[in-house]
């Protein structure tokens, strides 16, 4: 099973949202996670989902991440 391409980059997280929890909260309705790397000095989060597809429908969902706008 190929993993390229299955990881989304989160942007301009908060200090208080750059949090595994919250984040995989968030993100797993779109599909197996198999990773979450955190790097909260430059508010940015990497999740990795088990395929391609799924990552793909995260990036193509219309929902805020975590509720703002900004993120």
């Amino acid at each position: 099973m190929g993993m390229e391409g299955s990881t989304v980059r989160v942007a301009q997280l908060p200090e208080g949202l750059n949090d595994v929890i919250q984040l995989s909260g968030h993100f797993k309705h779109f599909g197996q996670i198999v990773n979450v790397q955190l790097c909260p000095e430059q508010h940015v989060a990497f999740i990795q989902f088990r395929s391609r597809a799924e990552a793909v429908a995260a990036l193509d969902s219309n929902e805020y991440v975590l509720g703002n706008e900004r993120i």
